[in-house]
């Protein structure tokens, strides 16, 4: 599988998670994205098997993500701070890197749906 994320561009998100350090998206189909938080502080993205995204198990920023679920990919960008998501049901998600005290982490905006008015 090549580590083009423009591949997967138009399949329906089903399930998503995220750490400290990591978002896993699984797409339908056979291939998801991991997003990772690595050193500098940069983000790696790449397009892995479903079944090789990591079960997240790490309670201390669990994030409901069902939200973007059934949504397709419309759009990725990435560079090597900044993830940008756009969905066609969903909208738009940006995930960004940081460090806090030496330690690389990922931010999400929005991390829930817009309220609705």
């Amino acid at each position: 599988m090549t580590n083009d994320v423009s591949t997967l561009i138009g399949k329906k998100i089903v399930k998503a998670s995220s750490s400290l350090r990591n978002f896993s998206i699984e797409l339908e189909g056979e291939y998801g994205l991991k997003i990772d938080a690595n050193d500098g502080p940069k983000i790696v993205v790449s397009v892995v098997a479903n079944r090789d995204l990591p079960i997240q198990t790490e309670a201390v920023c669990s994030v409901d993500w069902s939200w973007i679920y059934n949504s397709s990919l419309k759009q990725v960008a990435v560079d090597p701070t900044i993830l940008k998501l756009q969905m066609d049901a969903a909208g738009p998600l940006t995930v960004t890197a940081g460090n806090w005290q030496g330690s690389p982490f990922l931010g999400f905006q929005p991390y829930k749906p817009a309220a609705k008015s």
